[in-house]
């Protein structure tokens, strides 16, 4: 998605030629987000404006302010009507395929508190391998 608010383009401009790859990496995964409604990107970028003069500071804003209200909800505005035309519809072609893509499970299972050991039971599932042995 193309940022409109300038600060924000900036900051990914510089972001994603640098060397940090954690930054470029945040960059990135703005830029080639394709599944945000446009309302949901202003807002977005409304509620950021004066508050991403470097990516510590965007970092600690999205963190901080955005995520506990956006996401940490009862329910998360990606599943709103909100986002409701962005969201996939979920009719795929015989030859196409859904991925989804999972970065880090770490901040789910810290906020679910799920046991490891059920998450080595699923993944055992998963795979097919009986509960109890390793994957």
């Amino acid at each position: 998605m193309t940022p409109r608010l300038k600060e924000l383009k900036d900051l990914l401009k510089i972001g994603c030629v640098g060397s940090n790859p954690i930054l470029v990496a945040y960059c990135h995964n703005y830029l080639f987000e394709e599944r945000v409604l446009h309302q949901r990107q202003a807002d977005y970028e409304g509620a950021l404006q004066g508050q991403a003069s470097d990516f510590e500071a965007w970092d600690l804003w999205h963190r901080d302010r955005y995520l506990p209200r956006a996401i940490h909800c009862e329910v998360p505005e990606t599943f709103t009507d909100l986002n409701a035309s962005a969201a996939h519809s979920g009719d795929l072609q015989e030859d196409q395929r859904l991925l989804v893509r999972i970065e880090n499970l770490g901040h789910a299972l810290h906020e679910t508190a799920w046991p490891s050991m059920n998450l080595q039971e699923i993944l055992a599932v998963a795979v097919n391998k009986a509960p109890g042995r390793q994957v």
